[in-house]
């Protein structure tokens, strides 16, 4: 009781030695105001040299000094640790910023900032509600004061905007990017640098991806053609940057491309790919990497496949490294790319640098995760220590603010109150050691799934190299009811079958040798007449040549009621011929097939 009646004593001489520092006076609020200025631009300056421990460390010598606020001083710790790529870090400063009461113009100013920050974070994590309960707030908290930029509000209003499209809020969310439009513009309009377009361009381009993502391709158009004009009034500019221009030119032929070919204009989505390869931009590694966007949805995967051959570069430029993120974005379809494309061996090989990516990464995620939980509790014990060591310099000053009898009453409340909040921050640390084994147990088991479906596709490659007892000729029209008669063969006599879907496709490399490679290995080759068949140029020459073949099973296989025609009954009439849809005709072939094979 001693203990906390002596410490609570303390809580309160500090409460009211801060209570007498305050003041209304204008003039002080000015100087206040004026001394957190120069006070972020010494932050500012050593910010420069990247030491971003170093930042941490002149934020706490100015925040004791009392220099900058509690808010502005958790804004730069935010800064610090984002800059470091410890994003759980940062979104725990940020919040300790926006938990903190705004008091002047410059901690408005330090809210926005962290307010948009923070939101990103929680948006590019998936977290959409948790970004607009951060989002909206501070908007109105910014039309409420008038205090802040257009380009905080731009920000803010284009990352609720993307929120809310992403949970089916498309009338609001079309309501949101319109409204952060106007501030693009007022903030453009305004700006003599070109700075000001610049941020427009990237905002419309955040929002046509978002569309574009959602699949809601004919909306992307029109905010594809605002990011174009804006980029052409930005190339008007008297400081206008040709490399810039040039690159995002790029990236909005890409953007449109994509759109067009989901809104399945294959032609005009071509064009403005070949507009996109025009520019420097296409020619860079990052210009390789994002061109596959519109080279996958139009299944060109060998181009694709190729542009992934500088995806280290690519990487490189953008300073990235191989996290699961980028394994996801990047590594996945690059092996989808080689997969699709045929490139056997390539496609192993990324596979199993996803595999060990994923290794290292979920590694460095433990490690990483493991970090910056103990980083948290060194705050915490930092923040206890320099709590200690306040009291201790104010315990001298209790007997001239509180009479001892008032002293005892207020300590055993705040006491309380200490003691309940103490309760909630620990169980908020275990929820966050929950929350990060769950998120580790995730990747885990996402690991294994990827394995597994890696190993699957490996067997279907490896099944591409046995071999097989019959080929099956056919026309691509009638496709379906045969992939039925090829189930019922192979269930039937055990036999393997080759149909080019499941070899090398028509147009593939080495397709001509692949096909007589198939005939020559078969025992048996069945023929599947229909209409559409009898008119096929690779199917007839296919016939040709197993009819050319001594000791090879030949059977022509009639799988509809059309007629030979003239030319073909002329060619393939002595050849032998069953109906598919009559039982002991077929029936007497399944048991041939089994004596053959």
């Amino acid at each position: 009781m001693n203990k906390s009646i002596y410490i609570l004593c303390v809580i309160c001489t500090l409460y009211i030695n801060l209570s007498c520092r305050q003041t209304n006076n204008p003039v002080d609020r000015y100087l206040h105001d004026s001394q957190a200025d120069y006070a972020d631009s010494v932050i500012f300056d050593v910010g420069l040299t990247k030491d971003y421990r170093r930042i941490r460390v002149v934020v706490d010598s100015l925040e004791q000094a009392g220099c900058i606020s509690e808010l502005n001083a958790n804004r730069w710790r935010g800064v610090a640790y984002y800059r470091e790529g410890k994003y759980r870090m940062a979104e725990l400063y940020y919040r300790k910023a926006l938990d903190c009461e705004v008091k002047t113009y410059q901690e408005q100013v330090s809210y926005n900032k962290a307010a948009r920050r923070l939101s990103e974070l929680l948006m590019v994590r998936g977290d959409y509600e948790g970004s607009l309960s951060v989002a909206m707030p501070a908007v109105a908290k910014m039309e409420e004061s008038g205090i802040g930029s257009d380009i905080d509000h731009a920000i803010l209003l284009n990352n609720i905007g993307c929120c809310q499209l992403n949970l089916g809020q498309n009338e609001k969310a079309n309501k949101s990017f319109l409204t952060a439009r106007d501030y693009y513009a007022n903030r453009w309009q305004t700006d003599s640098t070109g700075r000001g377009f610049q941020e427009a361009v990237i905002g419309t381009i955040y929002t046509s991806m978002a569309y574009i993502n959602m699949g809601r391709y004919a909306e992307s158009i029109y905010w594809i053609d605002r990011t174009e004009m804006l980029l052409g009034m930005y190339r008007q500019k008297p400081v206008t940057s040709s490399e810039y221009f040039d690159e995002y030119q790029g990236r909005i032929e890409i953007m449109r491309a994509v759109a067009l070919q989901g809104l399945g204009k294959t032609g005009e989505a071509a064009e403005a790919y070949q507009r996109f390869l025009e520019t420097d931009y296409s020619k860079t590694g990052p210009g390789r990497i994002n061109s596959n966007d519109y080279l996958v949805a139009a299944q060109r995967y060998s181009e694709a496949a190729e542009n992934y051959r500088y995806l280290d570069k690519a990487m490189a430029d953008w300073g990235t490294e191989i996290t699961l993120d980028n394994i996801q974005l990047y590594m996945v379809p690059k092996y989808r790319a080689n997969y699709e494309a045929g490139y056997k061996d390539s496609a192993n090989l990324v596979a199993r640098l996803i595999i060990n990516a994923l290794d290292s990464a979920i590694q460095m995620q433990k490690k990483s995760s493991s970090e910056e939980l103990k980083v948290i509790y060194q705050v915490n014990e930092k923040e206890n220590v320099i709590f200690e060591q306040a009291t201790e310099l104010l315990r001298q000053k209790v007997i001239y603010y509180l009479i001892i009898s008032i002293l005892i009453i207020v300590s055993l409340i705040i006491y309380a109150v200490y003691r309940n909040r103490q309760a909630k921050i620990l169980s908020e640390k275990n929820s966050m050691i929950s929350k990060a084994n769950e998120h580790i147990e995730e990747l885990s088991r996402m690991k294994t799934e990827l394995i597994q479906k890696i190993m699957l596709q490996k067997e279907d490659f490896d099944m591409s190299e046995k071999h097989y007892d019959v080929f099956i000729s056919y026309s691509r029209a009638n496709l379906e009811i045969v992939k039925a008669i090829k189930k019922d063969i192979e269930e039937s006599t055990n036999a393997r079958c080759w149909m080019d879907l499941e070899g090398i496709e028509s147009g593939a490399p080495r397709f001509t040798e692949s096909i007589i490679e198939g005939i020559e290995q078969c025992k048996v080759f069945l023929f599947m007449r229909t209409s559409q068949s009898q008119n096929s140029k690779y199917a007839l020459l296919e016939l040709n040549y197993a009819t050319e073949q001594s000791q090879k099973h030949v059977v022509i296989v009639n799988i509809d009621d059309s007629d030979m025609t003239k030319e073909f009954k002329f060619m393939y009439g002595l050849t032998d011929t069953i109906d598919w849809e009559k039982e002991p005709q077929w029936e007497k072939l399944l048991r041939d097939i089994k004596k053959w094979r």
